[in-house]
């Protein structure tokens, strides 16, 4: 179910949340932490309630909770149809924030409330959208290089991982690698595409690997690029614009 963080009229007025949200009395302080939470990010930044939960410690069905606490005061809206998936299947509806209609405020009798109170002198804080999302991007980087089951090319893996995650969204990526990284009929590091590759071409949407065939001894005598059909994948890859894994003059490669 993906979490979207609109546009508000306020963001490019150094506030990155009203003090209005954060002291509304109708939401319970988990509401209003996830509130605070979802606005850190730039408009258009995508959550899902499994990343919410994992990164808070606390269970999806605890997410959604609170989620649809923030909807019915008017901080959420939910679209009108569902989405659907690379294969056209239908997926869960989106949630988008807003602004919520004002909320009208009852004076205290020891301490009237004041709307034009004056404002503290205080140094705005220089936030920059890019240099967060860049931070967030390195660090999930990082997780997705962990995982990935061959350490080869990091520094284009990185460019590569970028692109990847700008046109498909991180959950895509990081469930795709995961998927790779758990598959018991994963062949040994030699014969799997380097991460950029792999990105690339958008290997998450591949078929999982067939199941290993029982080889004979002579098989094992051979070098890896004797066995049959060993360069296949990479020969494809050649085709379609990718040398990473060509040899020199492999392929009539330069």
């Amino acid at each position: 179910m993906p979490l979207i963080r609109g546009h508000h009229s306020f963001d490019d007025h150094f506030a990155q949340i009203p003090n209005s949200w954060l002291r509304d009395s109708r939401l319970t302080l988990e509401a209003r932490g996830l509130l605070a939470q979802i606005m850190s990010h730039r408009p258009g930044w995508n959550l899902s309630v499994r990343s919410i939960a994992h990164q808070n410690a606390i269970g999806k069905d605890k997410v959604k909770r609170i989620l649809d606490e923030l909807l019915t005061h008017g901080y959420l809206e939910r679209s009108e149809k569902q989405g659907k998936d690379e294969q056209g299947r239908m997926t869960s509806y989106d949630y988008i924030t807003r602004d919520p209609e004002p909320v009208a405020v009852t004076p205290r009798a020891d301490k009237p409330y004041t709307a034009d109170r004056p404002t503290k002198n205080t140094i705005p804080k220089n936030t920059n959208p890019l240099e967060e999302q860049t931070k967030e991007t390195i660090i999930a980087f990082d997780e997705f290089w962990e995982i990935y089951p061959r350490k080869l090319g990091k520094g284009e893996a990185q460019k590569a991982f970028e692109k990847a995650v700008n046109r498909h969204g991180l959950d895509v990526i990081m469930a795709g690698v995961r998927c790779l990284a758990s598959d018991p009929n994963l062949p040994d590091p030699q014969f799997i595409p380097r991460a950029a590759t792999w990105l690339n071409g958008e290997r998450w949407g591949d078929d999982p690997y067939p199941p290993k065939q029982p080889s004979g001894a002579d098989r094992f005598l051979k070098p890896p690029a004797e066995i049959p059909d060993a360069r296949a994948w990479v020969k494809q890859m050649h085709e379609m614009g990718e040398h990473f894994e060509c040899r020199p003059g492999e392929f009539d490669c330069k």
